[in-house]
């Protein structure tokens, strides 16, 4: 048993938002997939606060040395998924940890907000590092901006807060000083996109 950001697992697995869908799996597998669920935790996709249809095919390339995706965070949005994807996922024998973005710094703290009045979220992951929209990269990759975002989110919620880095910056000097602002905002736990990505 360990812990991470106070919360018990039972191992070090946990996937990266949007890499695992639990919720398809289980209807693949049915309750054997709980039996042996995969993950300690599970990380959800992307929730905003309005659905989003994502960005039109083609979604992703092949490479030799890889794949490039540009999906788009499609999702139920906030009502969508409180009401059809949170009771399913509750249903995980793991901790749920859920991933939100928003546009604006008053669009999160109302997803944080949301999320907190809910007991079956063990957590709140930030996403400020997709570089398909335009807010991943602002909030993520400007460490002034991103401490003004947890300056807003912080005192919401008691439950711990994760911020999903992003490698998209102009040096790797901003990356490290975007850390260091969530680290002084109280922030439980930083994850990197990239180190996410390669791990999955």
């Amino acid at each position: 048993m360990i812990e991470f950001c106070g919360i018990p697992l039972a191992h070090r697995v946990i996937n990266g938002s949007g890499t695992f869908d639990a919720i398809a799996a289980r209807r693949a597998f049915g309750d054997a997939l709980l039996e042996q669920f995969p993950f300690a935790a599970f990380v959800s996709k992307t929730v905003t606060l309005e659905p989003r249809q994502g960005n039109p095919p083609p979604r992703l390339w092949e490479l030799p040395g890889g794949m490039i995706n540009s999906i788009g965070l499609p999702n139920k949005g906030l009502d969508g998924y409180l009401r059809h994807d949170l009771p399913q996922l509750a249903e995980l024998p793991v901790p749920l940890i859920v991933n939100v973005m928003g546009s604006s710094r008053e669009d999160v703290a109302r997803l944080v907000a949301a999320f907190t009045e809910r007991d079956e979220v063990s957590a709140i992951e930030l996403n400020v590092s997709c570089p398909n929209v335009k807010t991943g990269l602002v909030m993520g990759a400007d460490p002034s901006e991103l401490a003004a975002l947890l300056d807003v989110v912080r005192p919401i919620s008691e439950k711990p807060l994760i911020v999903k880095l992003t490698p998209n910056c102009a040096s790797p000097a901003d990356v490290a000083a975007a850390a260091r602002a969530a680290r002084r905002e109280r922030v439980d736990q930083l994850v990197d996109e990239l180190i996410v990505q390669h791990a999955v």
